[in-house]
C-alpha cells in the first residue's frame, strides 16, 4: 500500500518542528508513502485564498494517483480544497486543530461525501455529529514517547516555563500568547521562561524581549532540538490560543510534557483542556487575558505538587504511537486498503 500525506501548511523551515508534519512522517514509517505541501510558498501566510492552494502542483497531485492507493490530507480546519476534486483516489481527511464555526457556514456536502474525515477530539466529533456528518471517527495523536522519563523538579520561589508552538505570522504574537507571556514576565520577577522557535519571525520576538528588557529570563532557541532534553529543566509546559483553530487540539509539546511528569498551562479553547481538566494534570486558563493568566499562574504554584502527581501517571499508554498506528490502520482497512508488514 501506499499513501499520499498531504499537508495544507508549507514545509517547515526548520525540519522537525512542525507536530503535524511530524505525525505524517511517523505515519509515512509505518504504511509507506511520502508527503506533499499544497501550499505555494516557503513562508506560511493566512491571507493566500485556500481556494488555490495546490493548483501549482496539479500535474504532481495527478502523476501521484497512478502511483498510490490513497490520499490522507491534513489541515487545520474542516474546508473542501477544490483542488481535491482532481484527485482520483480516495480522500481521508484529518482535521488537526478545530472544526469553527466558519467551516460549517460553508457548503459541507463534498466534504460529507468523503471515506472519511478523522477528528482528536469529542469536541469536533459532536459537532460533526450535529451536523449530520456519518463519516467521522475519534483518533487521538500518537507520539513515539520511550525516550521521556519522568524528571521531578522541585519548585521553590522561580516557576520555569516551556512554550513550544512558535507563531509562523505577526499577528500571531497576539493570537497565540507571545504578548501574554511577556507581558506577565514583567509582572512576576520570580518567573523564568524557554522558547523554541521555528525559524520565522526571529527578529521579531528578538526585539519584543529586548524591549521588556526580559533577556536574562527568557531562554530563546532557534533550532531543531530534542524536548527530551529541555523538560528537566522546566516545571511545567504552556499553550495559550485565542481561537482553537491555531494550534492542534492536542499539542506535542503538551503530551511531551506530560510524558515528563510536568504538568501544563493550556488555553480552554484547545480540546485538550478537557483532557487536562478532567486528569487534574494542570490549570485550564479559562479566559484570553493576562489577569485570567496570571490566577492560573498562582493556581499551579499553589497545587503544584498535585498536578505534577497527576501529570506521571498520565497520557503514557492513551497517547502511545502504536495504539494510533492500530487505529489507523483499522481505518484504512475499512477502505479495502492493506497496509505492507
Amino acid at each position: 500500500m501506499s499513501v499520499l500525506y498531504i499537508h495544507t501548511a508549507p514545509t517547515p523551515k526548520i525540519t522537525g518542528t512542525d507536530a503535524v508534519f511530524n505525525e505524517a512522517a511517523s505515519l509515512v514509517t509505518r504504511f509507506g508513502g511520502e508527503q506533499i505541501s499544497l501550499f505555494p510558498f516557503s513562508t506560511p501566510m493566512s491571507v493566500f485564498p485556500r481556494m488555490l492552494y495546490g493548483w501549482h502542483k496539479l500535474p504532481i497531485l495527478r502523476q501521484r494517483q497512478q502511483m498510490i492507493d490513497f490520499n490522507h490530507i491534513f489541515a487545520p480546519g474542516l474546508y473542501y480544497y477544490p483542488v481535491l476534486s482532481q484527485l482520483s483516489k480516495p480522500i481521508i481527511y484529518s482535521v488537526t486543530a478545530a472544526v469553527s464555526p466558519a467551516d460549517l457556514s460553508r457548503p459541507l456536502e463534498n466534504l460529507k461525501q468523503l471515506p472519511q474525515i478523522l477528528v482528536s477530539n469529542d469536541r469536533d466529533a459532536q459537532v460533526l455529529s450535529e451536523c449530520a456528518f456519518n463519516n467521522v471517527t475519534v483518533v487521538k495523536p500518537g507520539l513515539d514517547l520511550s525516550r521521556f522519563r519522568v524528571s521531578e523538579l522541585a519548585l521553590e520561589d522561580t516557576l520555569h516555563l516551556l512554550m513550544a508552538s512558535a507563531p509562523w505570522e505577526l499577528s500571531q504574537f497576539s493570537t497565540k500568547g507571545v504578548n501574554l507571556l511577556l507581558d506577565v514576565l514583567l509582572q512576576h520577577p520570580k518567573l523564568r521562561l524557554t522558547l523554541l522557535w521555528r525559524g520565522y519571525l526571529l527578529k521579531e520576538i528578538e526585539k519584543n524581549i529586548r524591549d521588556r528588557k526580559l533577556e536574562d529570563r527568557i531562554h530563546l532557541i532557534n533550532e531543531h532540538v530534542d524536548v527530551a532534553t529541555i523538560l528537566p529543566e522546566v516545571h511545567a509546559t504552556i499553550l495559550l490560543a485565542k481561537n482553537a483553530d491555531l494550534v492542534k487540539a492536542y499539542p506535542h509539546s503538551l503530551i511531551e510534557s506530560l510524558a515528563c511528569g510536568k504538568p501544563v498551562i493550556i488555553s480552554n479553547s484547545i480540546a485538550m483542556a478537557d483532557y487536562v481538566q478532567d486528569k487534574q494534570c494542570g490549570v485550564v486558563v479559562s479566559d484570553y487575558s493576562l489577569d485570567s493568566l496570571r490566577k492560573s499562574l498562582d493556581l499551579l504554584k499553589r497545587n503544584y505538587a498535585i498536578y505534577a502527581k497527576n501529570a506521571q501517571v498520565s497520557g503514557a499508554e492513551e497517547f502511545d504511537k502504536k495504539r494510533m498506528f492500530k487505529e489507523v490502520d483499522l481505518i484504512y482497512q475499512k477502505y479495502g486498503f492493506k497496509a505492507s508488514s
